[in-house]
């Protein structure tokens, strides 16, 4: 990856970067989300601004969809999921709530083929238990909630997306330390659990990748890697502390990890890990482990907070804790911009239209489904048969 360009906020107007994504609109928008009450859209092309949304709420998350190329979703903390046309973004064009007692919403994630709208809560004390929601929207029958799986988390919600390939796969993440697969056809929790996967530690990001989105990953606040193949909840790779292990595989010193990112042009699963005074670097994730590919020059000064990708152009953006966003390309600016260009005359590119090989699977120790501690993961068969973890 090349550096390309950097957005750099007013000093007075700096505020955390806490959200990215990519809008597949004719306009080829990156969107930030500030981690205030503002969401500051900026041109692919040149970082440029190009408009800002004002929200209600504290904003905690956003996200798009190539089959909704004009529509933005944010999620808040006052408990309401806002959809925004690009066009007219002066106010929302749809506001999402629920009726049920929630915690604040964390994360938001939608699919435009099927019209649903999917958001995480944080936890809350409901008759003395911690209670977290994954609730689910269709915005083509009401604007009110349409189900909520209450029993697959017991802790906030970290993260939540939807399937490239199996349209009504949600999969979620939370500080419980679980990453549930659910298919949002099914209305009951228990029934609508495809696979439970314990990540051993507290989810900080989770989602599927493979050419048909047939693996699920997850990063922790432990800075650790698992992922898992979705239909047995096989675990594939359990990565310890990447912190430890890059200073000593390749000397190299990181803090945190950012966030995965699934390339399809090559069928590989990336990742990003970086420094608190800015340092990233971008690692190739496989069955034997992570091994830095490439460190980035040093354009952040801060803690990168998230980052957005782009798997039509390969472009890659980052967002720091001071506002700045960097945008990052295989082949540096010139093809940054030419990209952004052609993604927006384009029809919008489906992310599993590249029939790419999936490469997570290599030569390596036979992969098990229970963890390190005991505690395996578990499919909707194993659920019904018996909800308790178990050793196979």
């Amino acid at each position: 990856m090349k550096f390309c360009r950097q957005f750099k906020p007013q000093a007075h107007s700096a505020d955390t970067i806490c959200a990215l994504c990519v809008v597949p609109s004719s306009s080829s928008c990156v969107v930030a989300a500030a981690g205030s009450r503002k969401v500051q859209l900026l041109s692919a092309d040149q970082l440029s601004p190009v408009g800002v949304l004002e929200v209600d709420g504290v904003v905690k998350s956003i996200a798009s969809h190539s089959a909704e190329p004009n529509m933005l979703w944010s999620a808040s903390e006052d408990r309401i999921v806002r959809g925004w046309d690009l066009r007219t973004p002066k106010a929302p064009v749809l506001k999402l709530t629920t009726k049920s007692r929630i915690g604040a919403l964390s994360c938001v994630a939608n699919c435009g083929e099927t019209g649903r709208v999917a958001a995480g809560s944080e936890a809350i004390k409901i008759d003395d238990e911690d209670s977290a929601s994954v609730l689910l929207w269709d915005v083509r029958s009401g604007l009110d909630a349409l189900t909520e799986y209450d029993e697959a988390h017991s802790d906030t919600v970290t993260n939540v997306c939807f399937s490239p390939s199996q349209r009504s796969y949600l999969c979620s993440g939370s500080l419980d330390g679980l990453v549930c697969v659910i298919d949002t056809l099914v209305d009951d929790t228990d029934d609508a659990l495809e696979s439970v996967l314990n990540a051993e530690s507290s989810v900080s990001q989770a989602g599927f990748f493979g050419p048909s989105s047939e693996y699920a990953y997850c990063v922790t606040l432990t800075e650790t890697v698992l992922f898992w193949q979705i239909d047995d909840a096989q675990q594939l790779g359990h990565h310890g502390d990447i912190r430890t292990v890059l200073e000593r595989k390749s000397r190299v010193f990181v803090d945190y990890m950012v966030d995965c990112f699934y390339q399809p042009s090559s069928g590989e699963l990336l990742a990003v890990a970086g420094s608190h005074s800015g340092n990233l670097h971008l690692l190739n994730v496989s069955l034997d482990g992570m091994e830095v590919s490439q460190s980035l020059p040093k354009h952040h000064n801060a803690t990168v907070r998230c980052l957005g990708y782009d798997s039509s152009s390969g472009t890659l953006y980052t967002g720091d804790e001071q506002g700045c966003v960097s945008c990052w390309s295989p082949h540096g600016p010139d093809s940054a911009s030419a990209s952004a260009v052609a993604a927006s005359a384009a029809a919008p590119v489906k992310a599993d239209d590249s029939g790419a090989a999936a490469k997570p699977p290599k030569d390596t120790p036979a992969a098990s489904s229970e963890s390190g501690d005991g505690k395996p993961s578990k499919t909707k068969r194993q659920q019904k048969s018996d909800r308790k973890f178990k050793p196979y």
